[in-house]
């Protein structure tokens, strides 16, 4: 947004999704993708990847966490 906050946005095939602020729920995403976003390495989606599915399973519906598998 305006302020220099990011959103990463989770959906699925057939699946409006949903989003997920950054600026304090990612930190290491947010770091992530204001140094560099136009060169994402394999660690930093593995390191978004992991950061996202902690973050799910933490504060995640019961829908989210199934849709992750995570539950």
């Amino acid at each position: 947004d305006r302020n220099g906050n990011y959103s990463i946005i989770i959906g699925f095939p057939n699946d409006k999704g949903w989003s997920i602020q950054t600026n304090q729920n990612l930190p290491k995403t947010h770091s992530i993708l204001t140094s560099n976003p136009a060169k994402l390495t394999s660690t930093d989606l593995e390191d978004i990847g992991e950061e996202i599915t902690d973050y799910v399973d933490q504060y995640g519906s019961k829908d989210q966490k199934s849709r992750l598998k995570r539950h």
